[in-house]
């Protein structure tokens, strides 16, 4: 649990500006307008996402993604999400993940877009205290 202002709380969550220049912009894994939650649901386990996480996930990302659009999300190096959102924690974590994804809307011939392959899905291990972050941008072109 976080404790933020002597309140004890599940999540902390945050806004920040980042220049659309530092992000990764592909490849990524195809969301199509059909099927999105299930293709989502099945990434994050495949990234080892626990049931809040994965609940929380699913729950603002469906919501924020316009319903008609296919999307290519694609991971950010946890290089590149250091580098622009430095992380100061007051103890000190064993592991750290921050899952970041860009989400570009797909406005071409999906079959043209490069796909990435699951097997490079770093996943998750929980082991001794654990830091996961996770979060997103929309890409615009």
């Amino acid at each position: 649990k976080l404790t933020v202002d002597g309140k004890e709380c599940d999540y902390l969550f945050y806004e920040c500006l980042v220049p659309a220049t530092e992000f990764e912009t592909g490849p990524g894994f195809l969301l199509p307008v059909q099927d999105r939650k299930a293709i989502l649901s099945d990434l994050l386990d495949k990234y080892g996402f626990n049931a809040k996480e994965k609940a929380d996930f699913l729950e603002f990302w469906l919501e924020y993604l316009d319903a008609d659009t296919a999307y290519l999300m694609i991971p950010q190096t946890q290089e590149m999400v250091d580098k622009v959102m430095p992380l100061d924690l007051s103890i000190p974590a064993d592991t750290v993940y921050r899952i970041w994804f860009g989400f570009a809307p797909v406005c071409e011939d999906a079959s043209q877009i490069s796909v990435l392959p699951e097997a490079l899905i770093r996943p998750i291990i929980r082991e001794g205290f654990t830091v996961v972050e996770w979060g997103g941008a929309i890409i615009t072109p």
